[in-house]
């Protein structure tokens, strides 16, 4: 899939979607699109953008020289901001506009997830959305949207970040789980 899209070939990707009903809803303080690096995340960013919503920016790591984040499947892009010592304010930007930020929070599959961007989205009082996507039986790939349970809680923001990052942990452990029985 990934080197179709680098040809800017489209094809079609069967997907269903849950939760995509959350974009319907007025968010005054913006989102922060969060997942960690699976297989088939970009799935669900495609879903978003050929549904109507398209974010505003992706971050991509700073490794890459990329201006864009490229949508499997797809000829659409997103643009993209480079991770670095400037990352967070272009983020808040970006919120405080009432716009989508696509953020995966780990450095690469794997790796332990980042706490920065649940701080920052907690101090704007920005809403948290984790995606995901997964594989199903039957060849489809389901994409799935969740808010933050933790949003609005309450909590003072280092303990919602702290809770924020373990139920990002638990969604992906299971997709993991389910492919490892697959």
């Amino acid at each position: 899939m990934s080197l179709l899209t680098r040809k800017n070939i489209a094809f079609p990707i069967p997907v269903i979607a849950k939760g995509f009903e959350l974009f319907a809803k007025e968010r005054p303080c913006g989102i922060m699109l969060c997942s960690v690096h699976l297989p088939l995340v970009k799935v669900a960013i495609r879903y978003l953008v050929e549904n109507g919503y398209a974010p505003k920016a992706a971050i991509a790591g700073a490794h890459h020289q990329i201006t864009a984040v490229a949508l499997w499947g797809s000829t659409q892009t997103i643009p993209a901001i480079a991770t670095g010592p400037t990352v967070l304010i272009k983020m808040r930007t970006i919120l405080l506009e009432g716009a989508t930020m696509v953020v995966l929070v780990d450095g690469a599959y794997g790796e332990s997830i980042s706490p920065n961007t649940f701080l920052l989205a907690n101090q704007l009082n920005a809403d948290i959305v984790f995606f995901l996507a997964e594989l199903l039986p039957g060849g489809t790939i389901e994409v799935s949207f969740y808010e933050s349970c933790v949003a609005r809680s309450g909590l003072v923001a280092n303990e919602a970040c702290k809770q924020q990052v373990k139920e990002l942990e638990e969604y992906a452990k299971r997709i993991v789980c389910n492919y490892h029985k697959n």
